[in-house]
């Protein structure tokens, strides 16, 4: 039983070179291709990978023995689909070295090198691959995205002062406010403090878009909160919120000017937050605070009764109702 599987394989094969001997390569090459996108389009995707390249192998072998013209085009989408052949079948380094030979082909294309750089990183995890794979395409074309992924891998890795390092050139190229803000993150994480606030003071002078701008008043604000720097983090708040209006912030500068007694500073955020939004829970019990704390004890348990069915603050506000009734 055994010979005679071996001698039906080994008639398959010798019809199968006696079928491809009457063929150009050229037509070859092609009918692999079909058969390659036929694998594919079953599931069958490391067949079709395999297919694809034997196609790629046999249109080379037909260019220099044939002399046929190089399709270049046909050769670079066969390159293609094996590398997604590949990869979909989990085989990564044949997708790598797939990407390989587009990058040869075409050493200008991102997404060779990019798509190359992803399989590393996130498949085979192997930043050091993927970083020296984006600094290639780099070198030949240095771009802000490039950088930019290069400085976030090193990020990934931890390694604070290379990723700093790359962060700094994609922000030479760009200056973004996303970049910025991991430039003084990494900065701060780094005990830089004062090189952290500069980052983002620097930014603020190259006059960015609006929208920019208000989110890196507001990174510095939240930059001074770590540092334990209250009134310069107001300050920063506060020229975020006059740029637009913001409830968390607006919510958030009314906490601190509570805290700071401040009350006239605190009852502005009120009428900016009821005069928005009037039910706002917490700026109803805020003012119903700083009336009691006043000594306006009617006007505060008016607020307080609006707040008896809310979740957050009913119990609250019924204990001061009892006991401001018990005063007057």
């Amino acid at each position: 039983m055994y010979k005679k599987i071996t001698l039906s394989l080994l008639i398959i094969v010798v019809s199968s070179i006696l079928l491809y001997a009457d063929k150009p390569l050229e037509r070859q090459a092609n009918e692999l291709g079909v058969e390659a996108a036929e694998f594919y389009n079953q599931g069958r995707f490391l067949e079709a990978g395999n297919s694809f390249i034997q196609a790629i192998e046999t249109m080379v072998q037909a260019v220099e023995e044939d002399g046929i013209p190089r399709d270049e085009s046909k050769i670079i989408n066969w390159y293609n689909f094996a590398f997604q052949s590949y990869a979909r079948a989990g085989e990564y380094e044949k997708a790598i070295a797939a990407l390989d030979e587009l990058q040869n082909i075409d050493p200008n294309n991102w997404d060779y090198f990019n798509n190359q750089a992803i399989i590393y990183r996130r498949y085979l995890n192997d930043l050091d691959s993927a970083i020296d794979t984006i600094k290639e395409y780099n070198e030949r074309n240095r771009s802000f995205r490039a950088e930019q992924g290069i400085a976030s891998m090193y990020l990934e890795k931890e390694d604070l002062e290379n990723a700093l390092i790359w962060y700094r050139n994609a922000y030479e190229l760009r200056q973004d406010s996303r970049v910025i803000r991991n430039i003084a993150t990494l900065e701060r994480r780094l005990g830089n403090n004062d090189a952290a606030i500069q980052a983002y003071q620097d930014f603020i002078q190259t006059e960015p878009r609006e929208e920019d701008l208000i989110r890196t008043y507001r990174n510095l604000g939240a930059l001074y909160d770590e540092l334990d720097r209250e009134a310069d983090a107001i300050e920063s708040y506060e020229t975020a919120q006059s740029l637009s209006y913001d409830p968390d912030i607006a919510i958030l500068l009314l906490d601190r000017y509570f805290e700071r007694d401040n009350y006239d500073k605190a009852m502005e955020k009120i009428t900016q937050i009821l005069t928005r939004d009037p039910g706002n829970e917490e700026a109803i019990y805020f003012r119903a605070m700083i009336r009691y704390n006043q000594g306006a004890l009617q006007q505060a348990r008016e607020d307080f009764e609006r707040l008896t069915g809310s979740r957050q603050y009913g119990d609250i506000a019924r204990g001061y109702i009892e006991s401001i009734d018990s005063e007057l």
